[in-house]
């Protein structure tokens, strides 16, 4: 960065950096390592023919034909695209560590791009709390790191005594509500914060809920001063599950809040489902996957080379490459299905190249990946059976639901579709969600 200049925005920046690192050990250190922590990720590629074959194409595998793991959500730092409300404690009760608190978020979106611009870009606002909340900024005001810098900078410890976490969610709400686009960015509010006051009319856990079931998410960074009480901590209840932090955590504050966004940033086009290792659950660990519920039943081959196609760029009949993700499956292709009628869905396993006694899982055009011989398998009794058919679809065997082998051309039945979320390596223009 060149602070060379006379003009006020190069002072104001010089003031930032220095600000930043001298008065925070923490944020120092979280400076020095890397901004990005990136998950690899299996991209696929669709490709429309012009006719469509009714013979099964050999497979082309990938170089590890065996890594059969589901995508975890990706985090790259600098792509992150939320919008953030900031509500930060500025009573005495919180006194130095104001710095302290400043100089986290100058870390933090030190490693973001913050912009007015579509796409990967986040949008910050921010609100000062004391006993009453001051709106500093809404989402539509800064134009880049150095504007929110300057209102950091300008933070100073107020009178009051005590922090009406109340109010300042109040005001979170009404920037969300007037300025937000929840359509285009997932919305978080970040409170951080010394003190608690739980119950009377000022209580913000009934206003914390419902923020929650509006669809927006709640991270708490409780900051803890040595020799005080720890009833500070209690602000976690405020918070999306496991999104509660604290200043004493040893892996970090700034850390595990920027893997708090990505995690955020990590989500379905609307009606589609996430894959997490418990259905329905909340807190429970999210994968970089989705799936989709396709209630017009038709054969394997035409649910694999049609309708999970058409369902969006890259999607492909799903996987099951562990238990929690059958079981994931079955839940939900239950809960879809309304537990009525056929059990039976299609997935995306069949026989490898006639040649071949091995199976695959479809990936999209040239993307297959080999069953793992040593892996997870599902098969009922007597499978598989090659006699019966090529293609595999989870079927009904007394009060079990296995794999079983099933005609590619004549079995019509429903299916699940899958394809990767939408995160920080995968922008999704949520304006063209038709899906």
């Amino acid at each position: 960065m060149n602070f060379c200049g006379d003009s006020p925005n190069d002072e104001m920046r010089l003031l930032a950096f220095v600000f930043a690192v001298f008065l925070s050990v923490e944020a120092a250190n979280v400076m020095s390592t890397s901004t990005t922590k990136k998950v690899l990720t299996k991209s696929s590629t669709t490709l429309t023919p012009k006719t469509i074959s009714t013979t099964l194409a050999p497979v082309i595998t990938t170089k590890d034909p065996f890594a059969t793991e589901d995508r975890e959500c990706a985090c790259t730092y600098s792509k992150i695209w939320l919008d953030i409300v900031l509500v930060i404690d500025v009573s005495k009760s919180m006194s130095e560590g104001l710095s302290s608190v400043a100089a986290d978020l100058f870390s933090m979106f030190g490693q973001m791009e913050v912009s007015q611009k579509n796409g990967q870009y986040s949008r910050v606002a921010l609100v000062s709390a004391g006993e009453n909340a001051t709106t500093v900024s809404d989402l539509n005001t800064y134009q880049n790191i150095d504007d929110l810098n300057q209102d950091l900078v300008a933070l100073q410890v107020g009178k009051d005594k005590d922090v009406n976490v109340q109010a300042g969610l109040n005001a979170a709400s009404e920037i969300l509500k007037t300025t937000g686009n929840q359509r285009a960015r997932k919305q978080v509010i970040l409170l951080y914060t010394s003190a608690y006051n739980q119950g009377g009319y000022k209580d913000p856990l009934e206003t914390a809920t419902q923020l929650k079931d509006s669809g927006v998410s709640i991270i708490t960074a409780a900051y803890v001063k040595a020799d005080e009480s720890t009833d500070v901590l209690k602000i976690g209840e405020l918070a999306t599950p496991s999104l509660n932090f604290t200043n004493i955590d040893s892996t970090g504050v700034v850390a595990e809040i920027m893997n708090s966004y990505c995690q955020v940033n990590c989500f379905c086009r609307s009606n589609w489902a996430q894959f997490a290792d418990k259905y329905n659950s909340l807190g429970a660990h999210r994968f970089g996957v989705c799936l989709k519920f396709i209630g017009m039943p038709a054969s394997w081959y035409a649910a694999n080379a049609i309708g999970c196609r058409n369902k969006g760029s890259g999607a492909y009949l799903a996987t099951e490459f562990s238990a929690k993700k059958h079981t994931f499956n079955k839940a939900y292709y239950a809960d879809m299905n309304r537990q009525i009628g056929n059990r039976n869905y299609h997935i995306g396993l069949r026989k490898n190249h006639p040649s071949d006694t091995s199976y695959v899982w479809v990936q999209g055009t040239s993307k297959d990946l080999k069953l793992d011989p040593n892996g997870y398998k599902k098969w009922a009794p007597g499978m598989p059976n090659i006699s019966i058919g090529e293609c595999v679809s989870v079927k009904k065997t007394g009060f079990l639901s296995m794999w079983a082998n099933t005609n590619c051309y004549t079995d019509i039945q429903n299916y699940l579709c899958e394809s990767v979320s939408c995160d920080t390596d995968n922008f999704c223009d949520m304006s063209q969600d038709t899906f």
